[in-house]
């Protein structure tokens, strides 16, 4: 009896030095700071702010206790592959291939194919796809294709040219005049939404021959051409151009106006601020 006490002392023991060699405590001291301590512990700065919880790395105070981390770095486990169906959302700069890894998958194919992804280069941020059994073997019929949008690994490079957003650009816009989808333009630029900005530089995948987009003709809108009063004419007309050595008075009584009435409709407040040139509403 007196044996197994003393052997279950022992197996005690181990596992108290075993867990105080994995984390310990330490005690801040005047004028310590994180950087200080990580390098007396070989552990990193992150670590203990992790493991401690720490809000603001750079208010610790005298007297405060740090749990210090273990050095022992975490035991790396291979991928295992799922026994059932399950759901990934797709996250921004996955591809099939780095997702199907991430699952202990074969191949990409068997995401594909599960999800019947006619075109697995053109995979989007926020996509949500079902993850099959590592023993699903895609159908001989799964024929995807993959000249469209960029997949990485084993799928084929795409081609892309760069395009200028305009004022009036949609993202549908730019995919129909380019003969691709937003899916794969979204998927090129990394975007997690369709809204475009005018001088938004985009790279745009090329599925098909590219068609050109012809730009609107600019049409400049009529010169209008208003007829160049005498100063000691009537004004007829709802407008009239200031000549040299008019004045807001002269232009009143030419006009039967008041003056002040003319200064109104122009949003004038001083009879004298008018200047060659000046279109004035006649009221």
């Amino acid at each position: 009896m007196g044996k197994k006490i003393i052997v279950l002392l022992i197996v005690l023991l181990i596992g108290a030095a075993s867990a105080a060699a994995q984390e310990r405590s330490h005690t801040v001291q005047r004028g310590e700071n994180l950087t200080r301590i990580a390098r007396l512990y070989g552990v990193s700065v992150q670590s203990i702010i992790t493991r401690n919880n720490l809000a603001n790395p750079n208010r610790i105070l005298p007297g405060q206790v740090l749990i210090i981390p273990s050095t022992t770095p975490p035991l790396v486990t291979a991928p295992v592959p799922p026994t059932s169906v399950t759901t990934y959302t797709v996250q921004r700069g996955d591809t099939l291939n780095t997702i199907a890894a991430r699952f202990g998958l074969s191949s990409w194919r068997q995401i594909g194919a599960f999800n019947n992804l006619q075109t697995p280069n053109v995979i989007f941020a926020g996509q949500v796809l079902q993850i099959p059994p590592a023993s699903y073997v895609p159908p001989a019929s799964y024929q995807p294709n993959l000249s469209a949008g960029q997949g990485g690994g084993a799928l084929p490079p795409q081609q892309t040219i760069t395009y200028i957003v305009r004022q009036g650009d949609t993202l549908d816009s730019i995919a129909r005049v380019y003969n691709t989808t937003q899916a794969a333009i979204l998927q090129a630029n990394n975007l997690v939404t369709t809204v475009v900005i005018p001088g938004q530089v985009l790279l745009v995948p090329l599925n098909t021959v590219v068609v050109q987009p012809t730009p609107l003709p600019i049409v400049q809108p009529p010169a209008v051409v208003l007829p160049t009063p005498v100063n000691n004419t009537p004004i007829r007309g709802p407008r009239y151009v200031v000549q040299p050595g008019d004045t807001m008075i002269q232009i009143g009584r030419r006009a039967n106006r008041s003056p002040w009435a003319i200064a109104a409709a122009n949003g004038i407040y001083n009879l004298n601020r008018i200047f060659v040139g000046q279109v004035l509403i006649i009221p």
